[in-house]
């Protein structure tokens, strides 16, 4: 028995201190070590959830990521464009651009045309700006306005009086261009697409003995749509025509005099576009566009006559919209004339637009 409290009267105090030993920190962290934070997750699944939800992230990528091609979408939307095109050869074209040239009042053939200069323009440079306002009074209806300026510098040119080629027609031109309002109507809309009904009217508010108008009213409904095929893949297309009213006359022109100078246009494209991620709030879309107008009647002032305006015009557009944070894109695009005759040989465009 003495023997049996000898032994634990020495092993008590070992048993005590052992219990008084911290615990493995591996097991338990100590009562003022702080916390250990989690670790962020890595950047492949960052980017797979900026994939998922990037319609919630950037509403802006539910519009139509194409350049040329109208926007089938419908909201509230501000967007500042500007333009410039490169050698045109034929600017009075169904009075589409401007108006009947203002040859035919230097050779009395009209005195009422309302076109710039007293020659023929057979080469001319432009650049526009306009600020596009759209308003959504519903999910599938809004309103929208347009309005901005106009630049010309005329290089070439053909005096019919005296049957040479002018270096400098009349000097350029600057001012404000043809106002545009008009309303969208989407039969069907939802995240995946919009098939719109547009209608959109032009108001000759630029001076035309400038060039910087067509003075005279037009109308150009249009049916859009736009659809993703998958979650980066989209799809856009336009078919339209653009109606003039009370546009010049044919006089001088020898042809009939009841007949007008300017003329129906039909408008078509169809363009493509695949969306990459860039960044959390960054995405990028290269676009294809394919964008073409038939002009059905109406003539045309060229130096050695003055024949129907009648002629097919196909251009070629590539470029890049970026979706910049939430609401924000940018787009940047050239243009190049793919058909015999056309409006212009290049183009620019660069854009930028707020989705609200």
């Amino acid at each position: 028995m003495k023997r049996i409290i000898l032994i634990a009267a020495l092993a008590l105090p070992a048993w005590i201190a052992a219990q008084e030993k911290p615990a493995d920190p591996q097991t338990k962290p100590a009562q003022k070590q702080p916390k250990k934070e989690q670790a962020a997750p890595p950047k492949t699944d960052q980017a797979k959830k900026a994939r998922l939800d990037d319609e919630a992230l950037m509403p802006s990528l539910s519009r139509s990521p194409t350049g040329y091609v109208e926007d089938a979408a419908v909201g509230t939307m501000v967007r500042v464009r500007f333009d410039a095109g490169f050698d045109m050869t034929a600017p009075d074209r169904a009075e589409f651009f401007y108006g009947k040239c203002g040859c035919y009042r230097a050779t009395g053939g009209d005195s009422d045309a309302p076109g710039p200069g007293t020659v023929v323009v057979t080469k001319l440079r432009f650049q526009e700006a306009h600020v596009d306002l759209e308003y959504g009074l519903a999910r599938r209806f809004s309103l929208f306005v347009d309005g901005g300026g106009r630049s010309i510098q005329p290089q070439a040119g053909y005096d019919w009086l005296t049957s040479k080629n002018v270096a400098s027609p009349f000097g350029s031109q600057t001012g404000p261009g043809d106002f545009q309002a008009g309303f969208k109507f989407a039969a069907l809309a939802s995240r995946d697409g919009y098939l719109t009904f547009q209608l959109r009217t032009y108001f000759p508010t630029g001076n035309s003995r400038l060039g910087l108008g067509t003075n005279h009213y037009s109308v150009e409904p249009t049916l859009l749509f736009t659809r993703k095929v998958t979650r980066e893949i989209a799809l856009a297309g336009q078919f339209g025509v653009w109606h003039p009213i009370n546009g010049s006359t044919s006089a001088g022109t020898g042809g009939d005099p009841s007949q007008s100078f300017a003329g129906n246009v039909l408008e078509y494209g169809f363009g493509a576009s695949r969306r990459f991620l860039l960044a959390e709030n960054l995405r990028v879309a290269p676009v294809v566009e394919l964008v073409a107008w038939s002009v059905r009647s109406g003539f045309v002032t060229l130096s050695n006559a003055t024949p129907s305006a009648a002629a097919n015009i196909v251009n070629a557009k590539v470029g890049a919209r970026f979706f910049v944070a939430s609401h924000n894109s940018i787009y940047v695009g050239f243009g190049r004339q793919v058909s015999h005759i056309g409006w212009y040989r290049d183009f620019f465009r660069l854009e930028y637009a707020r989705v609200f």
